[in-house]
Parts: C-alpha cells; sequence; structure tokens
C-alpha cells in the first residue's frame, strides 16, 4: 500500500512537472504593420533591437544580440504596450520599476521611468511596412537611430538626418519548428513615381508568385492573382500599389513585399494660361520627414489648383515652411510649360551660411551661397526661353535653408514677366530706388525683378 501510494505521488509530481513545462510559451517574432494594446513587441532598425540599457546621455542602447526564435517574451530588448489616451505607453517587460520609456522633456534624451505625459507614443505606419513613433507630449519629437546605430534618441522633425523609421516585429506563438524561409519576391522597378505605361516585372523567390494591385494582402484577398511561372508583369496605367509573395513549390509562402507606383496626376504649371504667375506659399502638401526615395506630391498653388512637386530629402517644418535637408539629392523639381519662356524666383531663410541652387532646362543654373549677415530673407532667380515643357529643380547643401515663397512668371517674346507695371531698362537704373522681392534695397540691381515705388518692375539684360 505504501508503495503505491509512493507511485501516485510520483506521478502526480511528474504530471505536475509536466504541465508546468508545458505552460511555459515560447515566442516567434514576426513583423506587423499594426500594433494594439497588452502585445508584446520588438523594435528593430538596420539590425539593431532596442534594449533597456540607458546610458548616461539619455539614450536608449541598442544590440544585435536577440533572437527571432524561441523568446520567453521576458528578454530585456522585449517591450508590452499599454492603452494611453491619444497613443501607447511602452513598458519593458524585463524590469519591475521604472520601466515605461519616456522622452525627458529636453533635447533629444528618451529614459525609463515611471509612466507620465511623456511616456505617451503614436505609430505611423508607412507604406514600406516600417512606422515613424512619435512623443505624443512633446511635438514633433520621434525616435530613431544616432550615433552610428548605438542609441536611440528622440529628434526633433526639423533636425531629422538620422533614419527613423523602424520595424516593429510582434511576438507571437512558436511550435518549435524550424521555420520555412522563402525568399521575398524582386521587382525590376523601385517604387515611386514612374510613366504611364511603366512595365515592372516581378520575380518569385520560389516557384510562383501570389500578388494583389489594390493594396491587400496577397495571402488573404479575394483579388490575389496568381502567376503561371516565376514571373509576372505588371503595367502601370494608374497610382497602383502592388503586393506580393513568393510561393514555393510546397506552397510555403515568403514575407509580402509592397511598392506603390505613382503616375503624375496633377497639372504640370502651364504658364501659357491665365494672368501667366503662379504663386507657392502653402507647403502643408510636402512631407512631415525627410526621405532619401524620390517622390511626388501634391501641392495647391495660389490659383487653387493642384500642381506636381517631385521631391527628395525636403519637408514641411513647424513654422509651415520648405526645408531642405541638404547635401547631395536634396531637391524639389517641377514640369513647366510657357508660350515664350519664363522665371522662377525662390524667396528662401538662411540661418548659417549655406548654398542653393536654381536650375531651368535650357539655362544655365544659378548658384547662391549666402550667411545669415547678409540677411536672413534672400533671393534667387533663373529664366529660361525655352517654350516646350521645361523642368525647374531646386538644391540646396545645408539643412539651414527654408524656403517661404516660389514664384512662376511667364515671359514675353522679349524675355519679360508678363503683367509688369513697368520696365526699367538698364540706362534708367540710376533713376529709382529698387529693392529686391525680399524687401532689401539694392544699390547695383542686375536683371531680374524687383520694387520700384511699391510697384513690380523689370531690368532687362540691356
Amino acid at each position: 500500500m505504501k508503495k503505491m501510494s509512493k507511485n501516485v505521488l510520483l506521478c502526480a509530481l511528474l504530471c505536475l512537472l509536466s504541465s508546468t513545462l508545458k505552460a511555459q510559451t515560447s515566442y516567434m517574432m514576426q513583423q506587423v504593420t499594426a500594433v494594439e494594446a497588452e502585445g508584446l513587441y520588438v523594435f528593430e532598425q538596420r539590425g539593431y533591437v532596442m534594449s533597456n540599457v540607458v546610458n548616461g546621455s539619455h539614450a536608449l542602447q541598442t544590440t544585435t544580440d536577440f533572437s527571432s526564435h524561441g523568446l520567453t517574451g521576458t528578454e530585456p530588448y522585449v517591450w508590452k504596450l499599454e492603452r494611453a489616451s491619444g497613443g501607447y505607453y511602452l513598458r519593458n517587460v524585463s524590469l519591475s520599476s521604472k520601466c515605461y520609456l519616456t522622452y525627458s522633456g529636453s533635447s533629444t534624451g528618451v529614459m525609463l521611468s515611471a509612466k507620465n505625459d511623456y511616456s505617451v507614443w503614436t505609430f505611423d505606419f508607412q507604406e514600406d511596412g516600417t512606422v515613424l513613433i512619435k512623443n505624443g507630449k512633446a511635438s514633433g519629437r520621434y525616435l530613431g537611430f544616432v550615433d552610428q546605430g548605438t542609441n536611440y534618441k528622440a529628434y526633433a522633425t526639423s533636425d531629422m538626418t538620422y533614419e527613423h523609421a523602424i520595424k516593429v516585429f510582434r511576438l507571437v506563438e512558436d511550435d518549435g519548428g524550424s521555420p520555412v524561409v522563402v525568399d521575398v519576391p524582386t521587382f525590376s522597378v523601385e517604387a515611386g513615381t514612374v510613366d504611364v505605361g511603366t512595365e515592372v516585372t516581378l520575380t518569385s523567390g520560389g516557384t510562383t508568385l501570389l500578388y494583389t494591385l489594390d493594396g491587400s494582402d496577397p495571402t488573404t484577398s479575394s483579388t490575389a492573382i496568381a502567376s503561371e511561372g516565376s514571373t509576372a508583369t505588371v503595367r502601370i496605367e494608374e497610382t497602383t500599389i502592388v503586393k506580393a509573395v513568393s510561393v514555393d513549390a510546397d506552397g510555403h509562402r515568403s514575407e509580402v513585399v509592397t511598392m506603390k507606383y505613382s503616375v503624375p496626376s496633377s497639372e504640370l504649371i502651364d504658364l501659357c494660361e491665365g494672368s501667366g504667375m503662379l504663386v507657392f506659399e502653402d507647403f502643408a502638401g510636402l512631407p512631415s520627414s525627410y526621405s532619401n526615395r524620390e517622390s511626388e506630391v501634391e501641392l495647391k498653388g495660389s490659383d487653387g489648383k493642384l500642381y506636381a512637386w517631385r521631391v527628395k530629402n525636403v519637408l514641411v517644418d513647424n513654422e509651415g515652411l520648405l526645408q531642405m535637408k541638404g547635401g547631395e539629392g536634396s531637391v524639389v523639381s517641377w514640369p513647366v510649360r510657357s508660350e515664350h519662356g519664363f522665371m522662377v524666383q525662390a524667396m528662401y531663410e538662411v540661418f548659417s551660411t549655406a548654398t542653393i541652387s536654381l536650375a531651368v532646362t535650357g539655362a544655365e543654373t544659378v548658384t547662391q551661397t549666402s550667411s545669415y549677415t547678409d540677411g536672413k530673407t534672400q533671393v534667387i532667380e533663373a529664366w529660361t526661353r525655352e517654350t516646350a515643357d521645361a523642368v525647374v529643380t531646386l538644391a540646396s547643401d545645408n539643412h539651414s535653408i527654408s524656403v517661404l515663397r516660389l514664384t512662376f512668371l511667364a515671359t514675353d517674346e522679349d524675355g519679360v514677366p508678363t503683367g509688369m507695371s513697368k520696365v526699367v531698362e538698364g540706362n534708367n537704373r540710376e533713376a529709382s530706388v529698387f529693392y529686391n522681392m525680399a524687401g532689401q534695397r539694392v544699390a547695383h540691381p542686375t536683371k531680374g525683378l524687383y520694387v520700384v515705388g511699391g510697384k513690380k518692375v523689370w531690368i532687362s539684360e540691356k
């Protein structure tokens, strides 16, 4: 009887131990494009995940030492989202106190603390699947990499000169098996603005493809198209979001790849119609953060119509001005049509020494270097006699330049802007007091647009 009791007790203990072991949940990381309260998440950028180590300057350190499978959900780089008014609290699961990601309230610092108003964060997922994580209390403070990928900080929108688009992974239950990895499909054309009729070839990383053209997920959508082989061709006739997965011979699927192709839908700047003058002062249609990828946006002109702008590494700042990141590839461009030619003028503010250039098809590029000592507000102008479609490009080497106004003016057969109340020839320049469009007196005016006696006038080349 005693022996039986011992056996029963041993069996009970083994069953208890077995159930305890089974209760230990194992997780794997799965990239997501949405978040919800109570979920466990990992935040990654260029192979670094955000950990719970804070250095002395209030920067949250990163680590490349992490696993994507077999997680317990208690790792120092795992964060739990808790619902907050207007966003989420990010709580580090490995800490019992001072565990909430918090903006320090000054400069670029982030820290771990008890929850407060600066501990609320919002998530703005982008078309490429990454997310901009913004502090809910401090206007324009985004989480992102600095210091060559060793720390996270919170920089203001206007100061974002680092990569800040973060990948988000949610912890989901791991079945314990080794996952089958299928390579993602490749696209022959990068996402961005393309011409109508552009053909994009999709190539599977497996044997076939599954893709959609309406922005829906190809793994669940009823509109998904199955390729007949390992490639498929998509012709872009209008702005289209293509989502695709590779499928192998056993039906395993890759991660979804998303590409958005935009075609010009807005009007070009046509100076053959109306008054021959168009002004841009409202830049609200520009991106709120810098992007290295060229994209097309629509901005409203002084006539109330929307016009096509192609932009790269520019944004609209907190004051509503066009700010250029500077450096190679920071540009804005516009397609322009005129009957006899046109001039374009940019009025801008400079906060240190910087160089800005204005290029127009059929004319030499105008380059201007200014510093704050020359006056905060400056003007740059360029002209062309091109009558066919032309392209205007504005570029800067320094993000201390903010553009206040852009003006496009058609010119007549003599190269004089239409609608001018008076044309001042070269031999009459000494008879008047001239001001540029920034309101600065000009002692020796050259060719261009000026104000004399409260009226806009034009100085010709003569």
